[in-house]
């Protein structure tokens, strides 16, 4: 059985302008000129706004053409990253738990019938955002290297480390 090819969007661009002035509308050129088979340049053809989307970074997210199910509801994952962004801001913890209800909130305001904002969606949401949620840590609490009485630590000893708060982190994205 012949192996999966899978071609990024500049080839596919490359082929359509190859396509376009060189071979005059002539599919079967074109394919053996690209090495791919007609059917290949046809699909192409019918997603060339997409392709060119992508090309331009407009796309959301890069994922490959029927990829998985869409979204059901975008308004209430940008209403969550709004939130989440905002409370950052303000240096407050934020919880699962508290993401959840504030999709709930947001879906009730927009009239999404049968939304649940499960652990499962939550999880998923972040994933396609690359959020992160990590466990909040007290900004104020010291840490000592060593667990010695401080009076008998000698003044070459390292100085005290103070470990920084580290609830949630935005990730950078990867496509």
């Amino acid at each position: 059985m012949p192996r999966i090819k899978s071609y990024t969007v500049a080839f596919k661009l490359s082929a359509l302008d190859y396509f376009d002035n060189n071979a005059n509308g002539n599919v079967s050129q074109t394919a053996s000129e690209f090495g791919v088979d007609r059917k290949r340049i046809r699909e192409w053809r019918e997603n060339r706004n997409t392709l060119l989307r992508h090309q331009a970074g407009k796309e959301k997210k890069k994922r490959k053409l029927h990829g998985g199910r869409d979204v059901r509801s975008e308004e209430v994952d940008e209403g969550v990253l709004e939130y989440l962004d905002q409370e950052r801001a303000e240096g407050r913890v934020v919880r699962n738990k508290d993401l959840q209800r504030g999709a709930l909130e947001l879906a009730g305001g927009l009239d999404i019938d049968e939304f649940v904002a499960s652990p499962m969606w939550l999880k998923r949401c972040k994933q396609r955002h690359a959020v992160s949620t990590r466990r909040g840590t007290n900004t104020n609490q010291t840490y000592p290297l060593f667990k010695v009485n401080r009076d008998t630590v000698r003044p070459t000893a390292a100085p005290l480390q103070t470990r920084k708060g580290c609830d949630d982190i935005r990730l950078p994205k990867l496509f």
